[in-house]
């Protein structure tokens, strides 16, 4: 079944490989930003879905990505889209996650990088699984510009055979077999190759 999916981020190098992924499944990509209120209302129209490959932004001037994800979140539910499918850090604790030691160490690697891109990817992530919206959070530790490996694994930290890189090429295959595929909802898994 085609469908109508919003992508935030698409100009991002993940975001078009997800558009171009959408595309080769027959869906319709529409590609939104997300800090133009009036075009992001106007754009989920008709969606069926929302695929987001924020960030935190790299400007500390510029909206955080959950103040974004906020302004994105009122937007599916003032428009009536329940589906959203995003993107977000291994290094942000799951309560599925076992604390093992990659587990206790991958938010205090992340924090030494960026202490407040941390803070916004945890923020992000309470905004949306706060909401009543059916959301999958897709954690990744680091991905790569390498050609799709083919493999993907998810799970959750010492629960699941889950590695430390994803391929953007399989990540975004990931991202948009979740539009579809319930097995993650209102769920953060870590997804490796």
């Amino acid at each position: 079944m085609s469908m109508q999916v919003a992508v935030l981020g698409a100009e991002s190098p993940l975001g078009t490989l997800v558009v171009a992924r959408l595309r080769a499944e027959a869906h319709r990509p529409v590609p939104l930003d997300p800090h133009d209120e009036a075009a992001l209302r106007g754009g989920l129209v008709g969606a069926d879905a929302v695929i987001s490959v924020l960030a935190p932004p790299e400007d500390p001037q510029a909206p955080s990505l959950a103040e974004v994800t906020e302004r994105v979140v009122a937007a599916m539910t003032a428009c009536g889209v329940a589906r959203y499918v995003g993107l977000g850090s291994a290094a942000v604790r799951w309560w599925r996650d076992e604390p093992t030691g990659r587990a206790l160490l991958l938010p205090h690697l992340a924090r030494l990088r960026s202490r407040s891109a941390q803070a916004d990817l945890a923020a992000m992530t309470e905004v949306v699984s706060g909401s009543s919206l059916e959301w999958t959070l897709a954690r990744v530790v680091r991905t790569t510009d390498r050609p799709s490996r083919g493999t993907i694994r998810s799970g959750y930290l010492g629960l699941d055979s889950v590695r430390w890189s994803m391929t953007r090429a399989d990540l975004a295959t990931f991202l948009v077999e979740q539009v579809t595929d319930e097995s993650y909802l209102r769920a953060a898994p870590v997804v490796t190759n």
